[in-house]
């Protein structure tokens, strides 16, 4: 949590400084639930939250590297055959 916003106060500030620079993420906060924060948290909120995001997907891709069968060798080579998976047929 940063400079003790209760997650979801955290959350939003968060989301705001995604879509728009920190210091307008900061003012609508306090314009929209009245939670004053710097310019600073709302910076360290948004990266330490993205850092998190990124670690977590890093984790996530590790483990389906080790988890999941291989393609076997060629596979992305091989020629489909016309079938269902090439969505319906326009002959008239």
């Amino acid at each position: 949590m940063s400079g003790g916003l209760t997650p979801r106060a955290e959350e939003t500030l968060v989301r705001l400084a995604t879509w728009m620079p920190y210091a307008q993420a900061q003012e609508l906060l306090s314009d929209l639930v009245g939670i004053q924060v710097s310019k600073a948290t709302a910076r360290r909120a948004t990266l330490d939250t993205g850092q998190a995001a990124l670690w977590r997907d890093e984790a996530e891709e590790e483990r389906l590297k080790r988890e999941v069968p291989q393609a076997p060798e060629g596979a992305d080579k091989q020629m489909r055959s016309r079938g269902w998976s090439d969505g319906p047929s326009h002959r008239g």
